[in-house]
């Protein structure tokens, strides 16, 4: 499993990367300066399917989490 922040540097963006450390999860960041990108997003690469979370959605997140610990997938960056 890889996690990719791509960051548009808003305050959505601070508190996933903040969700992520906290967690100690590891994850790439890609900064994004595209004036047209609104809204941090995380993507999710699994072996199966790749899955975005659009903004600081603390569900979704928790969701992932909670995957991670009863699934224990091997994660890379």
């Amino acid at each position: 499993m890889k996690i990719e922040l791509y960051n548009v540097g808003d305050e959505e963006g601070k508190k996933i990367r903040d969700f992520l450390v906290s967690n100690n999860l590891p994850f790439k960041e890609i900064t994004m300066n595209n004036p047209n990108d609104k809204k941090s997003l995380l993507k999710i690469t699994k072996s199966h399917s790749i899955n975005i979370i659009y903004g600081y959605l603390e569900w979704d997140l928790n969701q992932l989490l909670e995957h991670i610990k009863k699934y224990d997938p091997k994660m890379g960056i």
